[in-house]
């Protein structure tokens, strides 16, 4: 079964235009060698010059994802226009699933080092709850809602050309209860101990290393590698049994192979959390499944070539645990103009046992994908996964 909202395929549609407009409109040939020789009709190009000025300006539209599991989102932003290296901006945005967020980051980003503070307010109904023997949907174990507020910090040094120093500090706030508009078993109905529903304030601390290599001249072989390694600690600031840490490890690497411009992408990410007591609670373990990742505000992740998405040929937040291990291959070769076609696969699972963290009992998936170019950048990427359930209906939006 094919999981995609008519309403929300308009919104999709609508923003594949924008940027299709967008990209037809570029003029610089020197940092994009697949300029377009044509464009759009008349009829279509005025309308969707109007749309991308709208996207562009101080106080502009803005499509997002509030999380994976909410589909698009629309709403307004604000950037205060200051001078660089300063900036200050905010948006709002509301999807058609009642999901929504507020956000907003000010800081300084300069060629070396970069410093912002940020705060978030979001809300996520009707997130799924999966057992750890699920094998299909009709296996879900609960629904709940969950309210998030978010205040915090990040900063960045880069130490040389190729490594870069992060860190992070910031309070974060839960709020769960029984997931409204549907007849799904609620969340407090879902455990025995009532503890598991308690979601106190917590602090997370967190330093990681980026480490990468750039793309060889030209059609050279290797066309760069990424690396990121972090550990996080997450503080219960209230109950004092919630506490954990989790240690993530996560490369990146491209080679041109066979012909120009075609390029295979390898990416593998593993995570793994310890308890200081029991269990790391459901709601803050990693998960895999579609583009499934409860991020902090402009938190980074590599995902692989366009797209951040983890097990495509599932839903959303699919599998959840206190390890994990995701292994990904990609081919993508350009078929016309600014447009490139993908093949891909995707093996990886979540385990409540570090012992089980290894590649025996993986989920697996595959699918094809088409992406809409930006010069060198994804600026769109459209992927559909199979063999997993059904067939699953991916867009990623770049913001580059």
């Amino acid at each position: 079964m094919i999981k995609c909202a008519n309403a929300v395929t308009l919104i999709r549609m609508a923003c594949l235009l924008v940027l299709f407009s967008e990209s037809l409109g570029a003029q610089d040939s020197a940092s994009s060698p697949r300029q377009p020789t044509g464009g759009l009709p008349p009829a279509v190009k005025e309308p969707t010059r109007v749309l991308v000025k709208a996207f562009s300006t101080p106080v502009h539209l803005v499509v997002d994802n509030v999380a994976s599991s909410g589909g698009l989102a629309a709403g307004v932003g604000v950037d205060l226009g200051l001078k660089r290296p300063w900036i200050a901006k905010a948006d709002g945005v509301y999807s058609l699933h009642d999901y929504w967020s507020a956000e907003g980051v000010a800081g300084f980003e300069g060629r070396r080092a970069a410093i912002e503070a940020y705060g978030r307010l979001r809300n996520l109904p009707r997130i799924s709850l999966y057992g750890p023997d699920a094998i299909d949907d009709d296996d879900k174990l609960a629904m709940y809602d969950m309210r998030e507020d978010q205040v915090g910090a990040s900063a960045s040094y880069r130490l040389t050309s190729w490594l870069k120093l992060n860190g992070r500090t910031e309070q974060q706030w839960i709020d769960l209860k029984a997931a409204s508009g549907t007849d799904a078993l609620g969340i407090e109905d879902a455990f025995d101990d009532d503890y598991l529903m308690q979601s106190p304030r917590f602090g997370r601390y967190e330093g990681a290393l980026e480490f990468g290599i750039p793309a060889s001249v030209g059609e050279g072989f290797l066309q760069g590698l990424k690396t990121r390694a972090s550990y996080g600690r997450w503080i219960d600031q209230e109950f004092s049994r919630f506490s954990f840490s989790r240690v993530e490890l996560e490369a990146q690497q491209r080679f041109a192979v066979f012909r120009p411009k075609h390029r295979l992408t390898l990416h593998a990410w593993v995570s793994s959390s310890s308890a200081d007591s029991g269990q790391v609670p459901f709601y803050m373990q990693s998960t895999l499944g579609g583009r499934g990742h409860l991020r902090s505000v402009r938190e980074p992740y590599i995902g692989t070539d366009g797209s951040q998405a983890s097990l495509r040929g599932y839903d959303t937040f699919r599998f959840r645990g206190q390890h994990l291990v995701l292994l990904q291959g990609e081919y993508r070769v350009p078929i016309w103009k600014l447009f490139d076609a993908t093949l891909f696969y995707d093996a990886g699972k979540a385990t409540a046992e570090r012992s089980e963290l290894d590649l025996s009992d993986l989920q697996h998936n595959y699918g094809v994908s088409l992406s809409l170019m930006r010069g060198l950048h994804t600026a769109a990427r459209f992927d559909v996964g199979f063999g997993g359930e059904g067939v699953q209906l991916l867009l990623s939006l770049s913001t580059k």
